[in-house]
């Protein structure tokens, strides 16, 4: 089992998130995450779910819990652990109001039900908000991230973007609660279309290089947005790439060496949430509610991920220790690239593995400048020849010249898996007011809150960390609101 610096690894987060994480609660994660990723382990293997486990890039080890094959998954087992613990579930209902009494605590929410009757949860201990992200309102991604282009990015999940559409920093925000400053946190990858990686050419829309195409995805995409036509396509010949050589050098035996360890790591995904779910908003909504059942205190009343209406969940609250969310489905494509009925992400860029006879026929149907392409084609080629990138110190490993017709051409949209943010937390989960003050009795854990990203997701301090994250406070909030 890999041992992890919890301080180092706080201090990474810190630094990657150019100082806008709170770092005591960048500590308080750190601290936790093991210990939470091995309830969850426990949980699952108690409730008939095999843990999956997978080395990230990381080299640490991040916890899958989601296998169609055996029909193991994150949702049943914490389902399954909360109804044994008293836990209830008000699938199909969509919370409409967040109240506060005179005293400006959080005492419940107001419910519409499939049915379109109302009903009042009484929260006894306290409300976590777990609704995920606000993928599915691009009026508030423009405002809170404005920068990422949506014309130029695509929605990786459409039922994500039906469902998660930021009720959770909505409802904060309307009950006086200090919103995080923008920019807000996108998550967004390039994994449809071509994905960028050392050793392949990727130019901008005026055809020239821009980058080392190895950079982590959170860089790119900030680099991409300020790029000609916020967009990038890699070029190529008609010899197979690199990667595709190497691919088939290394056979059907790469990957399977994959850790199959009984318990998480320190850090490495410790904890790490539903492998169906964009965000992991589904996994924080119900490791809270089971968090809360599971100490047999007065229930913290979770906002869920998405219902079956696609409206966010109502989260149930009472005295008589339930902790209710509507994980009903959490929306599907997740971090690992598995996005079930994502839209063409080649769409709005064009198309994707078009072949020109030449790179002047290739430069014209993409409004570049033939005269530009071929100097970027012609200086990747001397590169290459000498085996060294001199203009951005790529590995050039696996690359190739690019001299053989027909050429080729593929669109590397950006994918929008979640776009986080919403009220500012402190350490203990608590939602703060204007003057980052704890609202009482409201806390807020996972994609809905602001307080532990900056603006650029840190995939490269973990592989999957929304998950780890989204479980570790989804937890912590629901103990804390039980504790008060």
């Amino acid at each position: 089992m890999a041992t992890v610096d919890e301080g180092a690894y706080a201090d990474k987060l810190i630094e990657a998130s150019l100082g806008a994480c709170d770092p005591t609660l960048a500590h308080t994660y750190a601290h936790h995450a093991g210990t939470v990723g091995d309830w969850l382990a426990d949980i699952a293997t108690s409730t008939g779910n095999q843990a999956l486990f997978s080395t990230s890039i990381g080299s640490e080890n991040t916890t899958y819990f989601d296998d169609a094959a055996s029909g193991s998954s994150i949702y049943g087992a914490l389902t399954t652990y909360g109804t044994s613990k008293g836990a209830t579930y008000a699938y199909s209902t969509e919370v409409v109001r967040l109240e506060r009494d005179d005293g400006g605590r959080a005492t419940g929410v107001i419910a519409k039900g499939a049915d379109g009757s109302y009903t009042r949860y009484q929260a006894s201990k306290g409300v976590v908000l777990a609704t995920g992200a606000y993928n599915g309102d691009q009026d508030m991604v423009r405002k809170y991230i404005p920068w990422l282009d949506l014309d130029t990015t695509d929605e990786y999940s459409p039922l994500a973007n039906n469902g998660n559409t930021g009720d959770g920093l909505k409802m904060a925000l309307w009950t006086g609660a200090r919103i995080g400053s923008v920019p807000h946190c996108p998550m967004v990858h390039f994994i449809k279309g071509a994905m960028p990686m050392a050793g392949s050419l990727f130019v901008n829309g005026a055809g020239r290089r821009f980058m080392d195409e190895g950079t982590s995805m959170e860089v790119i995409a900030q680099t991409v947005m300020r790029q000609p036509g916020h967009a990038m396509y890699q070029v190529g010949d008609a010899k197979p790439s690199g990667m595709a050589l190497l691919m088939m050098s290394m056979g059907a035996s790469s990957g399977a060496d994959a850790s199959a360890a009984g318990t998480s790591s320190a850090m490495g995904a410790s904890g790490a949430a539903g492998a169906s779910g964009a965000t992991g908003a589904a996994a924080s909504g119900m490791a809270g509610a089971s968090g809360a059942a599971a100490s047999g205190a007065g229930a913290a009343g979770a906002s869920g991920a998405t219902g079956a209406s696609g409206s966010a969940g109502a989260g149930s609250a009472s005295s008589a220790a339930t902790a209710g969310t509507s994980g009903a489905a959490g929306a599907s494509g997740s971090s690992s690239g598995s996005g079930n009925g994502a839209a063409d992400p080649s769409a709005n860029l064009g198309g994707s593995g078009e072949t020109y006879n030449s790179l002047d026929e290739l430069a014209a149907a993409y409004d570049m400048d033939a005269a530009v392409l071929k100097q970027t084609v012609e200086r990747w080629n001397e590169l290459v020849t000498k085996g060294v990138d001199e203009d951005f110190g790529s590995n050039f490993k696996i690359a190739q010249t690019i001299d053989t017709p027909p050429y080729s051409i593929t669109a590397s949209p950006g994918c929008r898996l979640a776009m986080i943010g919403g009220p500012q937390v402190d350490a203990n989960l608590a939602v703060l007011d204007d003057d980052y003050k704890p609202i009482p009795g409201l806390y807020a854990a996972g994609n809905c809150t602001c307080g532990f990203y900056g603006p650029n997701y840190p995939m490269q301090v973990q592989d999957g960390i929304a998950r780890a994250f989204s479980t570790v406070s989804g937890y912590l909030a629901a103990k804390n609101a039980i504790a008060g």
